[in-house]
């Protein structure tokens, strides 16, 4: 008999069956606890409903995406160390992956661009243990590529870091060739707070890659906002201050604002 809807009754474990303890009182045990587990179990939502919006199947190609699997996957697998784990073991192998072209591309296609990398929350207070994409702009250059780390304030607002990030890219030598920046975590709505204030500096930018970006905020950060506020944005960092900025309206942008203008 199901229990009746949000009552879970105990089971009898260590029941025993005319005195001895059986393998078989045991099993119908275990059994019961499985049917109350899954009488207890919320119901799944559904995945659509009345209110769904409409959506259309289709295939990468129909869509007008590029896919890129192939190529991921091989530059990937070329950089796995001898010995370690086997790439299929590192990125899953989903089905329709097209497998890269064997033309290998010419060494200019990989100089039309200038490349730089925007790290995230916290970043520059730990600049002394680890620096992020340092080995990666290493390995760019080193393959001719012209590729630049941009510094932010690891606690300052977007508001800050965007006026900084202006400052580095207008610094840059003169040079015709556009930017692709990757941005990494709260480096992302930093960025995004550049583009809608700054846009000289927007115009030199071909792309922006997020990598795990803030792209709408964070729902962590909202959270922990006001412990935040209380204990680290005052904590005292000699290589991390926290930067302010006035939003125009006579009042001061808090620290750690992680949501840029256009979220």
């Amino acid at each position: 008999m199901e229990p009746a809807p949000g009552h879970c009754p105990r089971l009898p474990f260590g029941q025993t069956i005319g005195g001895a303890r059986t393998a078989l009182a045991r099993g119908l045990v275990a059994g019961s606890g499985l049917a109350v587990l899954a009488a207890c179990a919320p119901t799944a939502a559904p995945l659509y409903s009345d209110t769904t919006t409409p959506v259309v199947l289709t295939t990468l190609a129909e869509a007008g995406i590029a896919d890129l699997r192939g190529r991921y996957r091989a530059a990937l697998c070329r950089r796995l160390p001898a010995g370690g784990p086997r790439c299929d073991d590192v990125l899953l192998r989903l089905p329709g992956e097209i497998a890269p072209p064997s033309d290998i591309p010419p060494p200019d296609a990989l100089r039309r661009y200038r490349v730089a990398f925007v790290p995230g929350l916290f970043a520059e207070c730990l600049r002394a243990l680890a620096r992020p994409f340092s080995d990666v702009i290493d390995g760019l250059s080193r393959a001719g590529v012209d590729a630049h780390y941009f510094s932010v304030s690891g606690r300052g607002s977007t508001a800050a870091n965007a006026e900084r990030l202006a400052t580095q890219i207008a610094a840059l030598p003169d040079d015709p060739r556009p930017l692709i920046v990757f941005a990494y975590s709260k480096g992302l709505p930093d960025l995004l707070e550049l583009v809608l204030r700054r846009p000289e500096s927007a115009a030199r930018i071909a792309a922006i890659v997020s990598v795990a970006g803030a792209a709408n905020g964070s729902l962590l950060a909202d959270r922990h906002l006001t412990a935040y506020r209380q204990w680290l944005s005052a904590l005292p960092l000699a290589s991390c201050g926290a930067t302010f900025v006035s939003n125009g309206g006579g009042a001061t942008v808090p620290p750690c604002q992680c949501r840029s203008s256009r979220s």
